[in-house]
């Protein structure tokens, strides 16, 4: 989960700088990282990681732009200059959870033990 954690930190790095939004490179990365944390967990630990893109992206969104963005001003110019980010990244934020929600699904009914065993 730090793997993935450090991919979005550095692609919202590239996307902050360059566009000023969350573009491609973290959009790419987030839903690869939300994908790959669902497929590389143990099977106890999928529901934790099923939980987690939403907060990932939202901690992911403040964050970078709080340090990239570097905000200064009146405090509602601070949370907007902050919150733009994430507001904007919302359908990236669902498409995220969603990939995540049926991988998880997928691999937990896949791997389910039977009743018999």
């Amino acid at each position: 989960m730090l793997l993935v954690v450090l991919v979005c930190a550095a692609a919202s790095y590239f996307d902050l700088r360059v566009t000023q939004r969350f573009g491609f490179p973290f959009g790419t990365a987030f839903i690869g990282g939300c994908l790959l944390a669902v497929l590389v967990v143990r099977r106890r630990g999928v529901l934790l990681v099923l939980c987690t893109p939403p907060l990932l992206m939202i901690v992911a969104g403040v964050l970078a732009a709080e340090v990239f963005l570097r905000p200064s001003g009146s405090l509602e110019s601070q949370a907007l200059t902050v919150g733009v980010p994430v507001m904007t990244g919302f359908p990236l934020m669902v498409a995220g959870t969603v990939v995540a929600l049926l991988a998880g699904s997928i691999r937990l009914f896949s791997t389910r033990r039977s009743r018999h065993d």
